[in-house]
């Protein structure tokens, strides 16, 4: 006998009927990530987006109740569940922000951490040649541990020969690595939003595609369209965009000869006028 899925109630079920009513009136619907996050952050997050994009957050459970409950109207938002893991929300926009900018600002909104002992390095973690101020001691030892040279100038420990790499991304944090980034001051990792997957209308973009830098794909679509410009001017192809210039270049082309050939028009008879006294003055001050 399969096995039944209960159904969320009283609370729970209020909290569905939410979800599902901003599911199913809101264009861009996307999964955010969010660790170690302070109520002080995801508050000025959520002020800075009010009018523009709502962040809701919900048990796992509901939220995937919530999408598995609307996917004979959207189907597509089916795409969003595996995403659904760990500390996790939904962000809501209509049209007002798109998933690009959505990501570009929480991608701006980190926080960093120090090093806990146990903990997955989220990156490499790099300690340059410098000074430590801290008198010789087992501070040599703990730095050695770590792969990284050390000579005892003007009485202080100093890290030699460039420093080097002491943790690579994916590596767990050992104790003696968090006790020496703890004694430099260092917080070498980041926390913060982060969106997982997003839909827009009913197309489905994951991270990867989401991590766009929109300011510089607007710039390499700015000089696109100004090559293209260009080009349809060398070749004279008219297009909305390019009859202006064209006009302007053709009348200058136009004026140019009628200048040469001495042909008088409404647009260029005092031109020719004053080329032609011009030409009989230098002639005359020859003679």
């Amino acid at each position: 006998m399969p096995a039944r899925i209960s159904k969320p109630s009283g609370e729970k079920l209020e909290a569905v009927e939410k979800l599902t009513k901003l599911l199913l009136t809101n264009k861009t619907i996307g999964v955010i990530g969010f660790e170690k996050l302070d109520s002080k952050i995801i508050q000025s997050v959520r002020k800075d987006l009010r009018g523009r994009a709502m962040i809701k957050a919900s048990k796992n459970s509901l939220i995937k109740h919530a999408l598995e409950g609307v996917k004979d109207k959207r189907p597509e938002l089916l795409q969003l569940l595996p995403y659904i893991h760990g500390a996790s929300a939904l962000v809501f926009s209509n049209g007002q922000i798109d998933p690009f900018e959505l990501s570009s600002y929480l991608s701006t909104r980190k926080k960093k951490i120090a090093a806990r002992v146990g903990q997955i390095a989220s990156s490499d973690v790099f300690i340059e040649e410098m000074n430590t101020g801290f008198p010789p001691g087992t501070i040599i030892q703990e730095l050695n541990a770590l792969g990284l040279k050390t000579k005892i100038i003007k009485s202080a420990v100093s890290i030699i020969d460039g420093g080097g790499t002491v943790c690579r991304s994916g590596d767990k944090v050992s104790k003696t690595l968090a006790l020496i980034l703890d004694k430099l001051g260092r917080r070498p990792f980041e926390v913060g939003f982060s969106i997982s997957a997003a839909v827009d209308g009913t197309a489905f973009l994951p991270r990867e595609t989401l991590s766009l830098d929109v300011s510089a794909y607007r710039g390499q679509i700015a000089f696109a369209h100004m090559n293209a410009l260009n080009l349809s001017i060398q070749l004279s192809y008219f297009t909305e965009e390019s009859i202006g210039p064209l006009l302007a270049k053709g009348f200058s082309h136009a004026r140019s000869i009628s200048m040469q050939s001495g042909y008088t028009t409404e647009k260029t008879i005092g031109a020719v006028l004053a080329r032609a006294r011009a030409i009989a003055s230098n002639i005359k001050s020859k003679t």
